[in-house]
């Protein structure tokens, strides 16, 4: 996780992964009963996660955070060429262009579909859904047509229909503070979509009592998400998240996760690894050591390193193929200071290796 951006980063750990993130797009959906008909004519057991990359280089500092796609199913049940792109975008903070960010969003996707050999033929159904937890109610433009200025002295009648002939570029929102907390529901959300919500919407900048509050009220499903086989990496990602943006002191927060949550869950998210490593991150520690160390000293530095990038990795994705355990313990001290950093945000662990 990116202690820079950690509201980005535990996002997009939790919804990168398309089971967790079809509950979202199925919650947003459904809130519109005009397109709560649509939700039993996506295939969701083929919801995909695509490369995001599909944001020109001129936008890249404002790409998309994830994109889903799935087939739409037919009167029959079978798959149709038609392809349902579901775009989730995180924001912290309210952004009065957003209308303007999903429109150019939902217009790259459908270049990039249609750039394809497959479907170069077809246009795609393309939805941006806002994922919005900030500390103000959000008043931003919901539609593309409401950023135009359209003068006020025209005749009503003219300007309606003016804004009739402009593009809608409406997305979806979905304001976690404007919502009443409800009891999980599984058949909604995963258990990890779920606590990843809940963080996102009450932890940031929280005091201790606060965070003893909703530590207690997550409890068994914290617990449920440790016995999860890939559960374990994502407790970690949870600490770091509530150290990042926390307001209170580190041994307070760690004295709080000890005192409410069973040992098994809170040692895993007090892992000393990942505590030395946040630590390590947020003090801004020097990475590396100086160059002209003695030899022997910097040989075990280099290996203990690789060490430490095996067991990020073993944390985060479970068992390292052989392959890449030895480039690690082949790699030069640089490059595992980099390996070790990239480990902590990437989707995959091939990911960690592409330089």
């Amino acid at each position: 996780m990116d202690p820079s951006r950690p509201h980005d980063s535990l996002f997009r750990q939790a919804f990168g992964d398309p089971r967790h993130a079809a509950g979202l797009i199925r919650i947003a959906l459904g809130r519109d009963p005009a397109l709560a008909a649509l939700l039993p004519r996506i295939a969701w057991d083929r919801l995909e996660r695509v490369d995001a990359t599909v944001v020109d280089a001129a936008d890249r500092p404002f790409q998309t955070d994830l994109l889903f796609a799935a087939p739409l199913l037919g009167p029959d049940g079978a798959e149709t060429v038609v392809m349902f792109r579901a775009i989730l975008e995180h924001k912290r903070k309210m952004d009065r262009q957003t209308a303007w960010q999903s429109t150019r969003y939902q217009i790259r996707t459908i270049e990039w579909h249609r750039s394809q050999p497959v479907t170069q033929d077809s246009w795609p159904i393309v939805i941006t859904i806002v994922i919005y937890h900030g500390d103000v109610p959000w008043t931003a433009a919901r539609e593309l047509r409401e950023l135009f200025e359209v003068p006020a002295w025209l005749p009503k009648k003219t300007q309606k229909t003016l804004r009739n002939l402009l593009p809608s570029g409406r997305y979806l929102l979905e304001d976690l503070r404007s919502q009443p907390d409800e009891p999980f529901d599984r058949r909604k959300l995963t258990v990890v979509a779920h606590v990843a919500l809940e963080f996102l919407k009450h932890l940031p900048r929280c005091d201790l009592d606060t965070l003893r509050l909703h530590l207690t009220r997550l409890r068994e499903h914290l617990v449920e998400i440790w016995n999860l086989p890939d559960g374990r990496p994502f407790l970690g990602s949870l600490f770091w998240y509530l150290m990042a943006t926390t307001t209170s002191q580190t041994e307070g927060v760690r004295e709080t996760i000890r005192t409410v949550l069973p040992e098994p869950v809170s040692n895993e998210m007090l892992n000393p690894l990942q505590k030395l490593l946040l630590e390590r991150e947020l003090a801004g520690e020097a990475k590396g050591k100086a160059e002209g160390e003695a030899k022997g000293k910097a040989e075990g530095e280099t290996k203990g390193k690789a060490e430490t990038l095996i067991r990020v990795l073993e944390l985060r994705f479970g068992s390292v193929p052989a392959e890449l355990r030895n480039r690690a313990q082949l790699a030069t001290l640089e490059q595992l200071d980099r390996w070790v950093d990239r480990a902590l945000d990437v989707a995959r662990v091939e990911d960690v290796f592409a330089d």
